[in-house]
């Protein structure tokens, strides 16, 4: 696992995956904030979720949510 120290704003790019991860700052109750920008076809999904995850067809998470939720 690479950890790494980012400023507000400053991000990573994870290529050739074309996945740009930008921190975004805290939240009130003090959650890290980041923002994942990534293909369309790129499916993002939270690690408490990742373990119910059944992969079926590529499904966009543009609006904030993830795709084990669309489902």
């Amino acid at each position: 696992m690479l950890v790494l120290d980012r400023a507000i704003n400053e991000w990573i790019s994870i290529e050739p995956a074309g996945i740009k991860v930008t921190f975004l700052g805290f939240s009130r109750e003090g959650e890290a904030r980041i923002g994942i920008a990534a293909p369309q076809e790129q499916d993002i999904i939270r690690g408490e979720l990742a373990a119910k995850w059944v992969r079926r067809e590529p499904v966009s998470t543009r609006r904030g949510r993830d795709a084990a939720e669309q489902r």
